[in-house]
């Protein structure tokens, strides 16, 4: 059960790091860029949102699983 939620943290941190770096990130210079805008202004801050939520609550799972 231990290593179940051990990799259930590691997902949910990962999640976290992969919606913070899509929230946070720099718009891409490219035929599309118009469409890149749009859609950071519409679900960047979810997403910066989102990630530190999903960080913040994979650390707690494993501060609460070391002690």
């Amino acid at each position: 059960m231990a290593l179940a939620q051990s990799i259930d943290a590691c997902m949910t941190f990962a999640a976290g790091i992969l919606a913070a770096y899509y929230g946070w990130r720099p718009v891409p210079a490219g035929p599309k860029h118009l469409e890149w805008i749009a859609w950071q202004e519409r679900w960047g801050m979810p997403c910066r949102i989102a990630g530190v939520f999903l960080i913040v609550t994979s650390l707690i799972q494993i501060v609460a699983k070391a002690s």
